[in-house]
């Protein structure tokens, strides 16, 4: 009833900037601001239950911005969506993993195993990456498309032998029992977590923006605290013992780390992100998981970073 309320537009949609994630620790400092009271009243953070629901929800008009894989905006460009990134939210350096039963001692020693991974492009790429790793080709491993939640159960079950997985779900399955074999630390850049708006939205919202941008900020530097981390685990829910260690393996970068991604270098005018999305785009060409890598609906703007204030 409440996501239908928020997503619907219960209040005026002209006032009403409705921002979409999945449960991920690295989008955890924008619930941290909501429930600290940083967020304005025409702010609206909408929960989803997996990073392909949420972008549905912005092709559908139902979301104006949306925390977002940076291979997901790549790909909601590529479909003709305009699209701004407004935010580095984080970089993946170790946090997105593939684990295996204990008794699977190699990653060559995957083929024949049942793998579950989500249908996205972060999930392909490190699948992509392992398999390069351990010199095995796509037909050596019987791949099981499932949600990120539904994995500890699979697993649990005997009905799946590894899975692409994170925080929080990652945490379940090695208390499962599940032994870490491969990490986003061997794809370094390639897994990076954005904020974007619609293009077409970003004036008419463009101060709601700057104070959600201000009140990430100002929770990500709170983060060791037990108190942020406590709101935090209202979504991540888990275990005493490993919430301390749901944002091990990423950077979340601050102020003037966004500026700099966010900005043309002196040898370009594009900014770093960008220039980014298209080696990214090309390498995801090359492997079937976009199907052009043309990303002239993606565009980046550094202007409400360094507006914002924490």
């Amino acid at each position: 009833m409440l996501v239908t309320c928020l997503l619907s537009g219960c209040q005026s949609q002209d006032l009403l900037l409705r921002v979409g994630s999945n449960v991920w620790p690295g989008y955890e400092p924008f619930y941290i601001a909501r429930e600290q009271g940083w967020l304005t009243s025409d702010i609206r953070l909408v929960e989803f239950p997996d990073s392909s629901t949420v972008m549905e929800a912005i092709r559908q008009g139902k979301l104006e911005a949306a925390a977002l894989t940076l291979d997901e905006a790549m790909l909601l460009a590529s479909e003709g969506l305009e699209l701004t990134i407004i935010m580095v939210c984080d970089d993946s350096e170790g946090a997105d993993v593939i684990v295996a039963r204990p008794e699977i001692q190699t990653l060559q020693q995957l083929a024949g195993k049942r793998l579950a991974a989500e249908t996205s492009a972060a999930g392909a790429l490190m699948l992509e990456g392992l398999l390069n790793r351990a010199g095995l080709q796509h037909d050596q491993i019987e791949l099981f498309p499932m949600s990120p939640a539904a994995m500890p159960y699979a697993y649990q079950q005997d009905r799946i032998d590894a899975a692409v997985t994170f925080a929080p779900h990652m945490f379940r399955l090695l208390d499962a029992g599940a032994k870490i074999m491969y990490t986003s630390a061997e794809i370094p850049g390639q897994i990076v977590d954005v904020l974007a708006v619609r293009s077409d939205m970003l004036d008419l919202h463009r101060q709601a923006l700057v104070t959600l941008i201000g009140g990430f900020q100002r929770a990500r530097s709170g983060l060791s605290l037990r108190q942020y981390q406590l709101i935090a685990n209202q979504r991540l829910k888990l275990p005493e013992a490993d919430l301390s260690q749901a944002w091990q393996g990423m950077n979340l970068p601050d102020r003037q780390e966004n500026l700099q991604q966010l900005q043309g270098d002196s040898d370009s005018a594009s900014a770093r992100v960008l220039q980014h999305a298209h080696r990214l785009a090309a390498l995801m060409t090359a492997r079937g998981l976009l199907e052009q890598a043309e990303l002239q609906n993606l565009s980046a703007d550094a202007s409400l970073v360094a507006e914002a204030r924490q």
